[in-house]
């Protein structure tokens, strides 16, 4: 599969989704630190953040947001 292919249908995935987040890791160079970050790329019917959401990931509480 081509990845014009793959990105078709991550595009007709996404539209026919009711949400779509992005959990991933991204390096802040000025720190030199790796972050977690949420893209929240769509949810129908409530507002989405234009910028990233920051989160970490603790043993016994889970998924935490930070900011």
């Amino acid at each position: 599969c081509s990845n014009i292919g793959k990105n078709n249908l991550t595009d007709i995935i996404t539209y026919s989704a009711h949400g779509t987040i992005r959990l991933f890791r991204r390096s802040n160079p000025f720190t030199d630190a790796r972050e977690r970050v949420i893209d929240i790329v769509k949810m129908r019917n409530t507002a989405v953040p234009i910028s990233y959401v920051f989160y970490e990931i603790k043993a016994p509480t889970g998924l935490t947001i930070i900011r």
